[in-house]
C-alpha cells in the first residue's frame, strides 16, 4: 500500500508561481504605457480635429455670406455670429456651437465697414497655429455699404 502519488514538489510550484508574477506585472506594465501613449495620441488628434472644424465652419460662413462685420470680439454674418472669447461660440439661426480653442490674438481688415481678412491665432498643444480666411466682396457689395 505504499503507492506514490505523482505531484509537483513545493519548490516546482513556487518556481511556476515567482515566473506566472514576472509575466503579469511585465504584461501591466506593456499595457499601461500602451494607455498612456493611447490617451496622448487621442488628444492629439481630438485637438486637430477640433481646429479642423473651426477653420471648415468658418471658411464656409465666409465664403456664403454676402456681408462680414466684426465689432466688440463679434465675428457677424449673415444670420451667423462668432463670438471670441475663452472659447470660440458660433451661433447659426439659433444653434450653438462650441469650438475648444483658446484664441490668442484675433486681428482683422476692413474695407469700410465690411471686413476682408480675419487672422486667428490659437494653440495646437505646444504650437502655434496661425489661420487666416479672406472674403472677396463684388463692387455692387461694396458700394451698398459705403452708402450706408
Amino acid at each position: 500500500m505504499n503507492r506514490r502519488i505523482s505531484s509537483f514538489t513545493l519548490i516546482e510550484v513556487l518556481i511556476a508561481m515567482v515566473l506566472s508574477v514576472l509575466v503579469i506585472g511585465f504584461s501591466l506594465q506593456v499595457f499601461s504605457y500602451f494607455k498612456k501613449q493611447y490617451s496622448w495620441i487621442k488628444l492629439q488628434t481630438d485637438s486637430i480635429l477640433e481646429v479642423n472644424r473651426f477653420e471648415f465652419a468658418l471658411n464656409s460662413d465666409f465664403e456664403s455670406s454676402q456681408f462680414i462685420h466684426y465689432q466688440n470680439n463679434q465675428l457677424l454674418m449673415d444670420g451667423v455670429s462668432y463670438h471670441f472669447g475663452s472659447e470660440i461660440v458660433r451661433t447659426s439661426f439659433g444653434f450653438v456651437d462650441t469650438f475648444n480653442l483658446r484664441v490668442i490674438a484675433l486681428s482683422h481688415d476692413q474695407l469700410s465697414p465690411l471686413l476682408t481678412q480675419l487672422n486667428v491665432e490659437t494653440t495646437l498643444g505646444s504650437d502655434t497655429i496661425f489661420i487666416s480666411f479672406f472674403k472677396e466682396y463684388d463692387a455692387q457689395t461694396i458700394m451698398k455699404y459705403e452708402k450706408k
